[in-house]
C-alpha cells in the first residue's frame, strides 16, 4: 500500500472499460524514472489482476496498480482487508463498484477493441509551473468570496493563474475542452495580469477563473486548500465518470 500512496500523483488513469457487473478494466498509466510512462490494464474482478511486471510474476500478493485503482479511484479505506485480497466475491465488488456509476454501453469483447463505452480521462490540463511574479494574495481582498467549481461557460476565455500564451481555456479558441477539462473554478478578488512587464490589477473585484488546478488557484491564492472546493448541487447532478474522477484523484472529493 505504501508503494500506490507514494505514487498517487504518478499514476493516472487512461481509459476505463465495463465488461459486465462483476469485472472492469482500468487502464492506467505509470510516470517512470526515466521520464516516459508504461500503461497497465487493472482488471478488478472477481481475481483481480494487472499485466505489470509484479502481476504477471505472482498471482499471491496485489501489485500497487490495483491497490491505487482500490484507493484512488474505487475509494476502498486503507484499513480494509479487500487490499490484501487475491479473490473478492461478487457482494464485495458490488459494494466497490456502487461508488463510481458504470459506464454505458458496456464494453464486451476484446481489450483492444474501440466502443463509445471508452472513457479517457487525461492527465493535468496544466503541465507548466505558474511563474514566479509580484502577485499580491488575492484572496485578501475578497477572503469570503467561495471558490466555485463551474463548467467552462462560453464568455470565459483565460485562466488567471496560468502565464500567457498558455493560460487560454480552449485550444485556438476553437472547440471546448473534453471532460474533465471543461471544469473551473470561480472566485471573485482583484484580477491581476502582467502588462509591460508590469503588474496590472483590476479597480474592483471581479469573476476571475482558474483551470481546476490546485497550482493555478494558488498563484494568486497561496492559502487554497482542497477543502475550500465548493460544488454546487445542480452541477453535481451533471457530472460524468471523468469528472468525478478527476475529483476525487485531484481534490479527494468523492461524489
Amino acid at each position: 500500500m505504501a508503494k500506490a500512496k507514494s505514487q498517487k500523483s504518478r499514476i493516472s488513469v487512461v481509459t476505463v472499460k465495463n465488461i459486465d457487473a462483476l469485472h472492469r478494466v482500468y487502464v492506467v498509466s505509470s510516470a517512470q524514472v526515466d521520464d516516459y510512462s508504461r500503461t497497465y490494464e487493472v482488471h478488478i474482478s472477481r481475481e483481480p489482476s494487472c499485466n505489470c511486471p509484479q502481476g504477471l510474476k505472482t498471482k499471491k500478493e496485489i501489485c500497487k496498480h490495483i491497490i491505487w485503482v482500490y484507493l484512488f479511484v474505487l475509494g476502498v479505506r486503507e484499513t480494509s482487508s479487500l487490499l490484501n485480497q487475491v479473490y473478492l466475491s461478487e457482494d464485495e465488488i458490488r459494494k466497490m463498484f456502487v461508488n463510481i456509476p458504470p459506464i454505458s454501453p458496456a464494453a464486451v469483447g476484446t481489450m483492444g477493441a474501440s466502443c463509445p463505452a471508452e472513457q479517457t480521462v487525461q492527465n493535468d490540463r496544466c503541465f507548466h509551473e505558474p511563474k514566479s511574479t509580484n502577485y499580491e494574495p488575492a484572496s485578501e481582498a475578497n477572503a469570503r468570496s467561495p471558490f466555485l467549481l463551474k463548467f467552462l461557460a462560453s464568455n470565459v476565455k483565460v485562466c488567471a493563474g496560468c502565464p500567457r500564451p498558455n493560460n487560454t481555456f480552449r485550444a485556438h479558441e476553437l472547440q471546448d475542452p473534453p471532460a474533465p477539462y471543461n471544469m473551473v473554478i470561480c472566485h471573485k478578488e482583484i484580477r491581476q495580469w502582467i502588462e509591460d512587464g508590469e503588474v496590472r490589477r483590476s479597480p474592483t473585484v471581479q469573476n476571475t477563473y482558474y483551470h481546476a488546478d490546485l497550482k493555478c488557484v494558488r498563484k494568486n491564492n497561496p492559502t487554497f486548500e482542497k477543502n475550500l472546493l465548493v460544488i454546487p448541487a445542480a452541477m453535481k447532478n451533471e457530472l460524468k465518470l471523468e469528472h468525478k474522477l478527476y475529483l476525487r484523484l485531484h481534490f479527494d472529493i468523492d461524489i
